[in-house]
């Protein structure tokens, strides 16, 4: 990761004890909202090490469903529809559902992307120094955080597949912010974030 000309602003602020910090921290966001995005960007743009949007599939077909079954995902290649925004869109990271569709090897143009891969493959655009996963889940409400935290803690994907890496590669924190969610996701979370000691941001618009 480059750290002398790219981020030379920030590391006359923090130091290059600090960049390294940021370059081995993965950034957990759950909730593809305007203010799970913006304050994802917010980290992505300075160089963190990697993040991981999760997000429920209720705009995702079948076929997206069907694929969210295998797991952590790699980010998918930026497309042209997903740059279509309506004027009523609040989120500069997630065009309207009706406006993004990818057609896959069979010719289907009815496959839709799920909302934390489109959220995925735009921020990733901003920085090609940070790898970007997304995971798409039926609901975030009923989300086993216990498991996604401790496969996170022990094998984060680092490399797109979900298998885990060697030790040396691994990031050495984690942090997780859940961007405008109800209670019923963010009290479960903060239990089990609490009991492996990993950092929970809370924030709302």
């Amino acid at each position: 990761m480059a750290t002398t000309d790219k981020y030379d602003r920030q590391l006359r602020l923090w130091g290059a004890s600090g960049q390294r910090a940021l370059g081995n921290t993965m950034v957990v966001l759950l909730g593809s909202s305007a203010c799970g995005t913006e304050t994802l960007k917010n980290l992505v743009l300075p160089g963190v090490g990697s993040f991981l949007v999760v997000d429920d599939g209720d705009e995702a077909s079948s076929s997206e469903a069907a694929a969210a079954a295998q797991g952590v995902q790699k980010c998918p290649e930026l497309d042209s529809s997903m740059l279509q925004f309506g004027e009523q869109s609040s989120n500069f990271f997630l065009p309207a559902p009706s406006k993004v569709a990818t057609g896959g090897d069979d010719g289907n143009n009815n496959k839709k992307l799920s909302k934390a891969a489109i959220s995925c493959a735009l921020l990733s655009e901003l920085n090609p120094d940070v790898l970007g996963f997304h995971y798409t889940v039926p609901s975030l409400e009923g989300l086993d955080y216990s498991a996604l935290l401790e496969k996170i803690k022990q094998g984060p994907p680092l490399d797109g597949s979900s298998s885990a890496t060697s030790t040396t590669t691994l990031p050495q924190k984690i942090l997780v912010i859940a961007a405008d969610q109800p209670s019923t996701v963010t009290l479960p979370l903060s239990y089990e974030c609490h009991n492996r000691s990993i950092p929970l941001l809370v924030v709302r618009s």
